[in-house]
């Protein structure tokens, strides 16, 4: 299995991440349930169509379901100017249950509102 410390061995990520009014946000992964939780996450505008956020999550080993520790994602996030994506950078940084350090890496992404889709029917 791929290392979840070394983002190169991983496969591409995917994400759907829900930001309330307020500052708040969760988000969840394609990544396997059994090997961490849900992020939580604080955000803020900090002027412009720039945004800060911070994010954590459990890990947990994938053959024991053993707790490891948490992973920290702090961005930088440029909302486009329609408001419908965002380009972000990352500080990823993943501590062992002990609070100590085991790794950290950068990480770019980049993202799409959901549309609505109605459809026609009616109750």
């Amino acid at each position: 299995p791929a290392d979840p410390a070394d983002p190169a061995l991983l496969p591409p990520l995917q994400s759907l991440q829900v930001f309330n009014r307020g500052g708040t946000a969760v988000e969840t992964s394609n990544e396997p349930p059994g090997t961490r939780s849900p992020m939580f996450s604080t955000w803020k505008h900090m002027g412009g169509r720039l945004y800060a956020a911070t994010g954590e999550h459990f890990i947990f080993n994938p053959q024991t379901g053993q707790y490891q520790g948490t992973r920290k994602i702090n961005r930088t996030i440029e909302l486009a100017q329609d408001g419908q994506s965002y380009e972000t950078v990352a500080r990823v940084t993943t501590f062992d249950p002990s609070g100590n350090v085991v790794a950290t890496f950068s990480a770019r992404a980049s993202a799409e509102r959901m549309q609505l889709e109605p459809i026609p029917d009616r109750p």
